[in-house]
């Protein structure tokens, strides 16, 4: 799951409430679909990371391996309807809540092994940053066509 505390996730509230909210256009699939967007890129970038830093040869036909157990849920499913009540929401995490638990020490560190921060980094990096919000500015660009709305670039 995307920290609202941390650097990508303010960046995507402010950008939402600067630029899309005030519209006043925008719908629960309408935000489905643009935070879907941006989810993919940010998925496809901590999948990414945890391969090249935490992959293993060991092959676990139960769970498989840690990287290749990141998904998206949206706000309203399963567990991530616990986390948040927000209407169009999309987490980005790991299915199986032991995948979680490694991916947690990895990144923050245990008493007797130092994190590296893997995720963390993912979270506050201006490329990554850019590039979901630029998948979802032109998710909203679609969206916003489709329903006959022009927006002007900025």
């Amino acid at each position: 799951m995307l920290d609202q505390d941390s650097e990508l996730g303010s960046q995507l509230e402010d950008w939402f409430n600067a630029e899309v909210a005030p519209l006043g256009h925008v719908d629960e699939i309408d935000k489905r679909t643009i935070n879907l967007a941006g989810a993919d890129v940010y998925q496809k970038k901590l999948r990414d990371a945890t391969r090249a830093k935490h992959y293993s040869h060991f092959h676990d036909d139960v769970y498989g391996h840690m990287a290749d157990g990141i998904a998206t849920a949206f706000g309203t499913e399963g567990k991530a309807q616990e986390v948040s009540t927000d209407l169009g929401g999309v987490y980005v995490g790991w299915e199986n809540h032991f995948h979680a638990m490694n991916a947690m020490r990895l990144n923050d560190g245990t008493k007797s092994r130092p994190g590296d921060h893997f995720k963390t980094n993912i979270d506050n990096d201006q490329v990554t940053i850019d590039e979901v919000l630029s998948a979802e500015k032109k998710a909203y660009k679609e969206r916003m066509s489709h329903k006959g709305i022009h927006v002007d670039d900025h």
